[in-house]
């Protein structure tokens, strides 16, 4: 393969514009990269929104996968031009960093925007390294990746089991677990852990021998997403029948989860929206700068006092009225944006 990426490296100079036959290959070459990885993890079918993309209802609508692309392009060649120059010094090519780069992109951008999904998946693989780790699960593969074969113990050679005989037991799971998974942290989450551990370890008694680690993660967090969304909807909660030790029946009120995840996800897309338009727009330092400390103090959220303009000023060696105007252009601007 042609080393497209270490030749654009190569002819880069940091604030000079590259050359247009130059880019053009190196945009066609990484377009091609960044669609191979996307198909690879199956993200082609999934919302652009989940990648940082708004505005768009799939990758086929005309500019959704450019605007991946380009925000892909910024990460790799101009976020991080130092490192692959500095590769350049003491290696011939830079071609494996920037795929590595490629992958890193994706999964940055789905932890950012899509925190529901990666918050799930990361709660599933820990359960499925409490198997292996036990000796339950057995597999070649440490990483765990998506084509990523997982054996029962005794199960050796058998065949992994098709989406559609572990989608009712997946669908269960998470019918039981969701809330516990999205709400979950520290000593809870450790709990619901273990338990989703424990639905996964009984497979086998329902003919399961092996399971494919990609099918597991994506009837996990599909059933999930889908039953967040359910609760979503509802007022007041949800009502269900419940069983009580001594077998009689009762109806209980089912509690929504917490707002809380549902406010740092929309947080955290809007924050992905103003950050890459900040980065492609001519904008003053004092804005960027505005946006960063406004940001961090929500980020923050211990203390639900903002900063005072006197405080922010000070920080940002402004005038009070010259903050005021960038206040005003910051939320005029924020306001418009689709994410807002």
């Amino acid at each position: 393969m042609d080393p497209i990426f270490t030749e654009y490296v190569r002819s880069l100079d940091p604030g000079e514009e590259p050359e247009a036959e130059s880019f053009a290959k190196l945009w066609s070459t990484l377009r091609g990269a960044l669609f191979n990885e996307m198909k690879k993890r199956r993200l082609w079918q999934v919302h652009p929104s989940r990648l940082g993309v708004f505005g768009r209802a799939s990758w086929s609508e005309p500019g959704a996968f450019e605007e991946l692309t380009s925000d892909c392009y910024v990460y790799v060649f101009l976020d991080r031009l130092p490192a692959l120059k500095a590769q350049l010094a003491g290696k011939d090519n830079v071609e494996g960093l920037v795929f590595r780069n490629v992958r890193n992109f994706l999964h940055d951008a789905g932890k950012k925007n899509d925190p529901l999904g990666f918050h799930t998946f990361s709660v599933l693989r820990r359960a499925v390294r409490r198997l292996v780790d036990r000796g339950v699960l057995a597999t070649a593969d440490a990483r765990l990746g998506r084509a990523t074969v997982l054996t029962f113990a005794g199960a050796g050679g058998a065949a992994p089991a098709g989406r559609a005989e572990l989608e009712p037991h997946v669908r269960t799971w998470c019918d039981e677990l969701a809330v516990d998974i999205l709400a979950g942290r520290g000593r809870r989450l450790a709990r619901v852990v273990r338990v989703l551990a424990g639905r996964i370890a009984g497979l086998p008694a329902h003919g399961v021998a092996a399971v494919r680690f990609g099918d597991l993660a994506d009837l996990t967090t599909g059933a999930v997403r889908r039953r967040w969304s359910a609760l979503r909807t509802l007022e007041g909660g949800e009502t269900a029948f419940e069983k009580d030790d001594d077998g009689s029946v009762r109806r209980v009120r089912t509690v929504r989860p917490e707002a809380a995840f549902e406010e740092r996800e929309s947080f955290a897309r809007l924050c992905a929206r103003v950050d890459r338009s900040l980065r492609r727009q001519r904008t003053s330092e004092a804005l960027r700068r505005l946006w960063g400390l406004l940001r961090r103090d929500a980020e923050d959220g211990e203390d639900e006092r903002a900063p005072s303009h006197r405080q922010i000023a000070r920080v940002l060696g402004v005038t009070r009225h010259q903050l005021a105007g960038l206040l005003g252009v910051l939320g005029k601007w924020v306001a418009e944006l689709p994410a807002a």
